[in-house]
């Protein structure tokens, strides 16, 4: 697909009101597809270089990630935590706090429950650092500070 078309969006930075936002859960009607801002915010990650990036990230108020790793190249609709398996203390950096890094606990390993962007339901277990930013970014669709 040549994704030269579309738009790239503009990641919102600290102390953007939105990233302290709740984001709704996103309810599919039939038919409806987000295969457009699927496309778009992972375009908008790849060019900013990052692992992870929160539609709220980008002014979307919309329950959705994309993750773009050596193996993984997915975005995930109203993505929830199933599973959790071993901690790890990680330096976490953030497109939304260029100028802030801190240490988090986080999971080694989850297991997550997601729809893609026409609704179908999934499953993924994810590790490593992929477990580590899908953590991070539903940290942001929840609001949550993460500079904490």
């Amino acid at each position: 697909m040549d994704v030269n078309y579309l738009p790239v969006l503009r990641i919102r930075q600290y102390p953007d009101s939105i990233l302290y936002q709740r984001t709704p859960i996103l309810c599919f009607t039939k038919g409806e597809a987000y295969a457009d801002i699927a496309d778009i915010l992972s375009k908008t990650l790849l060019l900013a270089k990052g692992i992870t990036l929160s539609a709220n990230q980008c002014g979307l108020p919309i329950r959705c990630f994309a993750l773009r790793d050596k193996l993984i190249r997915k975005v995930f609709f109203n993505p929830e935590i199933i599973e959790m398996h071993g901690t790890i203390e990680h330096v976490e950096k953030c497109l939304s706090y260029p100028k802030h890094s801190v240490i988090k606990s986080r999971h080694k390993e989850i297991f997550l429950k997601a729809e893609d962007p026409y609704g179908v339901e999934f499953g993924m277990e994810l590790s490593g650092k992929a477990s580590i930013y899908a953590q991070h970014s539903i940290d942001h669709l929840l609001g949550k500070d993460l500079r904490k």
